[in-house]
């Protein structure tokens, strides 16, 4: 029986899985999500959940009022970005997830906020 000749061995999963983690293509991207609120948030708590997320996990929040903007964490393997709306008055915080990659679940960005917001309270 011939030997087949050399062809390399082609993977087109362990593509699409580098592509996932590293969040390169558009299919490497979970698309927006409902947003969640939080209750009984004081501006302390807040700050406190924005140093917390920034110090374990890199989190940059990018706001001009400091009440509404973006939360970005990144690393090589994967970002995740939210939008926020914090109302001191009402004791509000809200998050939308608006895009991360395939690779973090939704439920550990979630889980993630709500540990926060335990530790800082």
């Amino acid at each position: 029986m011939p030997t087949p000749p050399n062809k390399p061995f082609h993977r087109p999963a362990a593509g699409a899985l580098a592509a996932l983690a590293l969040g390169a293509s558009a299919t490497g991207a979970a698309a927006a999500s409902a947003p969640r609120t939080f209750r009984d948030v004081t501006p302390a708590i807040f700050e406190c959940v924005k140093a917390t997320s920034e110090a374990q996990h890199g989190t940059i929040y990018d706001s001009a009022d400091g009440l509404t903007g973006t939360a970005t964490t990144s690393s090589s393997l994967y970002t995740v970005r939210m939008s926020f709306a914090f109302d001191p008055a009402a004791g509000s915080l809200a998050y939308t997830l608006v895009s991360k990659s395939l690779i973090v679940p939704a439920s550990a960005v979630w889980s993630g906020i709500e540990t926060a917001l335990t530790g800082c309270r």
